[in-house]
């Protein structure tokens, strides 16, 4: 709704919560395009390329970062701090690989790990809402994906 003032119209101000709250709720829809198997990701001869190597660990550190957060009990305002590093870190990563697209199809194990510890994030903000708490068990199983990409990291270097 646009409201007008003597001055003109009034374009309502976005609050950090409503942004954060809509860049947390827009990453869910941007997780349903991944391609988690991979399909049609061709494998290539030639190495992974550094950006996508650096972004990926980006992400891995902010999901780890938010969670970490989420587990020890942290106030609510203060997990979403946190968590707009990952919501950034994921809609970067998404734009550039989801699909397996570009350098994520040269390593598809690192992707698939991923790909697939933000489809649990986004299935469970889809499920509940973008402020729900995060499950012991989610976390867990969410952990355990970032860990399997770590490790895949790890043997690029």
């Amino acid at each position: 709704i646009l409201r007008v003032s003597a001055e003109g119209p009034v374009v309502p101000r976005t609050t950090r919560r409503k942004s954060l709250s809509g860049m947390i709720t827009a990453v869910p829809l941007l997780l349903s395009s991944l391609s988690i198997n991979g399909g049609h990701a061709a494998l290539a001869a030639s190495d992974p390329s550094e950006d996508y190597i650096t972004l990926t660990r980006k992400l891995v550190q902010n999901l780890r970062a938010t969670l970490d957060a989420e587990e020890q009990g942290k106030p609510p305002a203060q997990v979403r701090k946190v968590g707009a590093d990952a919501a950034e870190s994921s809609k970067e990563w998404i734009k550039k690989y989801s699909g397996g697209r570009g350098a994520a199809s040269k390593e598809p194990e690192v992707y698939k790990s991923v790909a697939s510890a933000l489809s649990l994030l986004g299935q469970h903000y889809q499920k509940n809402g973008p402020q729900a708490k995060i499950p012991e068990e989610l976390i867990s199983s969410i952990k355990e994906k970032l860990d399997a990409a770590e490790d895949a990291l790890d043997g690029l270097e």
